[in-house]
């Protein structure tokens, strides 16, 4: 299921503002992986490759996903040029409960969660659209990123370490910016310096 709202105000002539949403959920079931010729069990010669139409396992599992993010984009017309404002935010969430050994034996299941937040701004001003030979563009960008995952393995009583549990967690966080600027100079009419 997705859905996309936008939602547009011009409160004068100078300034624009664009409000979207969107929003998407995913329940598609566990994703299957095959057995190849790589694979542990098939090199030990305890289990064959699977065909190309076809998956070894014991546990059906599933896998959740829901994201949604919401952006304001505004123009605004100045004497001196545009100021270009992007402001968004991103949210992403991950649930997978899968059979990881890839086997009809009860050795190994992964249960997987991962949650993501994203905020993120830019700044732009550009020059008038009448300014002359001499155009140019300057801005700012940065985003904050935050990301959490929990992944747990149950071993299975077909496994040598049946009814055990181990669990591992991670939380980052990330930062960035940049600046950045450009112009061009035009001589002649037809010839721009960049």
């Amino acid at each position: 299921k997705s859905g996309r709202l936008k939602l547009r105000y011009l409160p004068t002539d100078d300034l624009d503002m664009t409000l979207s949403f969107d929003i998407q959920n995913h329940d598609d079931g566990a994703y299957s992986m095959r057995r190849t010729g790589r694979n542990s069990f098939v090199q030990s010669g305890r289990y064959g490759v699977d065909d190309p139409y076809h998956y070894s396992h014991d546990y059906a599992g599933s896998q959740k996903n829901d994201c949604w993010g919401v952006a304001l984009n505004s123009e605004y017309n100045t004497n001196y040029g545009k100021l270009h404002s992007v402001t968004g935010y991103r949210y992403f969430d991950s649930k997978e409960k899968m059979d990881a050994d890839f086997t009809p034996a009860d050795m190994l299941r992964k249960n997987y969660n991962q949650e993501d937040s994203d905020f993120s701004q830019e700044f732009r001003f550009t020059s008038p659209e009448d300014s002359g030979p001499l155009e140019w563009l300057t801005g700012g960008h940065f985003f904050l990123l935050n990301s959490n995952t929990e992944i747990t393995n149950l071993y299975g009583a077909d496994s040598n370490a049946s009814g055990s549990n181990l669990k591992f967690k991670t939380d980052k966080d990330n930062a960035g910016g940049a600046v950045f600027g450009q112009g061009t100079y035009t001589f002649w009419d037809d010839f721009d310096l960049t």
